[in-house]
């Protein structure tokens, strides 16, 4: 399935020990595409790339998963 959405992404201040001009970007997912990916809150590790024009995020295969089990 292949879907495209228009969104804006969030621009703020981090907080704690990061440098006083830092700013950090964010910007939120369908829940139906994570659902789609198997993203869960306990198995949530992604891997992105950035090949200076597109960010891709993909899920990591846990060991048992990549096994078979």
């Amino acid at each position: 399935m292949k879907e495209s959405r228009n969104c804006k992404i969030t621009i703020g201040k981090p907080g704690g020990t990061a440098s006083k001009g830092a700013k950090n970007y964010r910007l939120s997912l369908p829940t139906n595409w994570i659902k789609e990916m198997g993203i869960t809150e306990e198995d949530r590790n992604v891997k992105i790339a950035f090949d200076g024009n597109k960010i891709t995020i993909e899920k990591i295969k846990s060991e048992e998963q990549f096994i078979g089990f």
